[in-house]
């Protein structure tokens, strides 16, 4: 590749992530021309500042943002699904049948709980570094309505948004940036842009950590499915575990470094159960295409 194309490449990496933003935007338009119409109709004699308090309040409301993700979602995983299947579906190394070996879930179970408590502990180091940056973090969850999850927001944190951030991230972007660069430059790259993508410094840094190692297990497992189930799994136990599971950072010394402790054997348990069952995977795809040769 001339450096005049591999330049071109890298330019193109950044649009899943500058159009990802975009959706997110034109998303709202049709959900605040809906609240303005439904406003003006239940609301005839109102007093302009009671429009404007009313709109305000149903703007901000946890079912609009419900209503943003979930037609956000749904509009990148169409766009970006058609992108990566029609250019980069052969880049997979196994096709869906072929990509898991129940080890290798087993190993994914594990290293998403591992994960999860380590992300933790990520959270309290980048928040005792700049504590603003929690306030800051907490507000756009409240904003949100993670701290009172509705169906809707529970289908777009523990399904929809995974599918949708592993096609824009791992799957795009990634098969963009390794057409120019080695894969673990492309993986820093993509999981710095994922970091960047959630536009505030708690989720950014941890989401870059995380991102790293979803890279890794998308191009270690050879197809994209494995780092979506990874990050739904992830997702999931953030979503339904008890409150004790997700606070083990904020307790005393030894609960401290025993958590910490459970959380690094978690994920290294996972990850080592995970290279078992790639291995075993490969030794059974490759045993099934030799056999179909002869």
């Amino acid at each position: 590749m001339t450096g005049r194309k591999r330049f071109a490449t890298i330019m193109m990496s950044f649009i899943p992530l500058i159009a990802a933003e975009a959706i997110q935007f034109l998303m709202i338009i049709p959900v605040a021309g809906i609240l303005l119409l439904t406003t003006f109709r239940n609301q005839t004699g109102a007093t302009y500042e009671e429009l404007v308090t009313t709109l305000t309040d149903a703007l901000t409301s946890v079912g609009t943002s419900s209503a943003v993700s979930l037609l956000y979602a749904t509009a990148t995983i169409a766009i970006f699904g058609f992108w990566f299947l029609k250019q980069f579906r052969t880049d997979s190394l196994y096709p869906p049948k072929q990509a898991f070996h129940p080890v290798l879930l087993v190993g994914l179970v594990f290293t998403a709980l591992g994960w999860q408590v380590l992300a933790n502990y990520i959270v309290e180091l980048t928040a005792t570094i700049s504590p603003h940056s929690l306030e800051v973090y907490e507000r756009i969850m409240e904003s949100a309505g993670f701290d009172d999850m509705n169906f809707a927001l529970i289908l777009y944190a523990v399904f929809l948004g995974p599918i949708c951030e592993e096609l824009l991230f791992r799957g795009v972007t990634m098969s963009l940036a390794k057409k120019a660069m080695p894969f673990w430059l492309a993986n820093l790259f993509q999981a710095l842009l994922f970091g960047i993508f959630h536009m505030n410094v708690i989720q950014g840094v941890y989401a870059f950590v995380l991102g790293i190692f979803m890279g890794y297990i998308c191009e270690k497992g050879g197809n994209i499915l494995i780092s979506i189930c990874f990050h739904i799994l992830y997702n999931a136990w953030a979503t339904f575990a008890p409150d004790w599971f997700l606070s083990g950072a904020d307790e005393s010394t030894l609960y401290f470094f025993l958590w910490l402790a459970a959380g690094v054997l978690f994920a290294g348990a996972g990850a080592l159960l995970f290279t078992i069952g790639v291995r075993k995977r490969n030794e059974k795809v490759n045993l099934s295409r030799i056999s179909a040769d002869i």
